[in-house]
């Protein structure tokens, strides 16, 4: 089945999408979606949306630069522009109203959403995150807050540093309300980390001062099985969540 080149449930989220919008491309994916949230209400399950961002109603770039032509003014897709947090909350509000059981938003800032057009825009501006995450992890607190929602906002990206990790850790502590999530190492299950070991300990220190923290547990092999091999290292992710428990982290998955 060709990719959707329509997001589920978007299509109004932002102003002149809805007429480029392929209903029936969605469908599928917005039944699945409807099903996992009826479940989920039906075994007493909560259900979190994972919300990759930054995201549009469509993920074809020529369109949304001609539909949103706000969002290029200077000529260039940036995250320190002042409709990005206003986009955020659109689209938080939009699944919402279409979602009305949902208990949660995990917010990741995604890497390849629209493969030569946003490929990984926090990770290309990553040295200016002081900048521009601020607005938005604002921004998400404020409407998860005003739809009585959880949120957790991932602050992984491949290309952080020490400094800009360390700058994540201290701008989500501006928002205690918001859960923290992080990976449980970094780049792969190779065994020979300990638990959060590519943390400096003052940065493992800090992760678990402000806020509830989640932990990601890399479990596809994605580098040594190609993301196609389950974890071979069993006792590696079960001593690892035994040591999430022991520290306290709220969310480990």
């Amino acid at each position: 089945m060709p990719r959707s080149q329509s997001v589920p449930f978007l299509e109004d989220a932002w102003p002149g999408f809805k007429p480029y919008i392929d209903a029936s491309s969605t469908a599928p994916a917005e039944n699945t979606i409807r099903e996992m949230e009826r479940l989920c209400e039906k075994n007493d399950i909560e259900f979190w949306y994972l919300l990759p961002f930054p995201i549009f109603p469509s993920l074809d770039g020529a369109l949304i630069q001609k539909v949103a032509p706000e969002f290029f003014s200077s000529g260039y897709f940036t995250l320190d522009q002042p409709h990005i947090p206003e986009l955020l909350k659109a689209e938080i509000c939009a699944l919402k109203k279409v979602l009305p059981g949902i208990k949660g938003i995990n917010l990741w800032m995604a890497e390849g959403v629209i493969s030569g057009f946003l490929d990984n825009p926090a990770g290309e501006e990553i040295g200016n995150n002081k900048k521009w995450a601020p607005p938005l992890i604002k921004a998400f607190s404020q409407v998860t807050q005003e739809l009585g929602i959880g949120g957790i906002f991932f602050i992984h990206n491949y290309l952080q540093t020490i400094r800009t990790h360390r700058d994540a850790i201290e701008m989500m502590a501006e928002f205690p309300e918001l859960t923290l999530m992080d990976d449980v190492t970094w780049p792969e299950e190779d065994m020979q980390h300990p638990f959060l070991g590519y943390l400096p300990r003052e940065d493992r220190e800090l992760l678990f001062q402000s806020n509830p923290v989640a932990l990601d547990f890399l479990l596809d092999t994605e580098y040594i099985g190609e993301g196609i091999l389950p974890s071979v290292y069993p006792r590696w992710w079960k001593h690892n969540v035994g040591e999430a428990i022991r520290s306290g982290v709220s969310v480990a998955m």
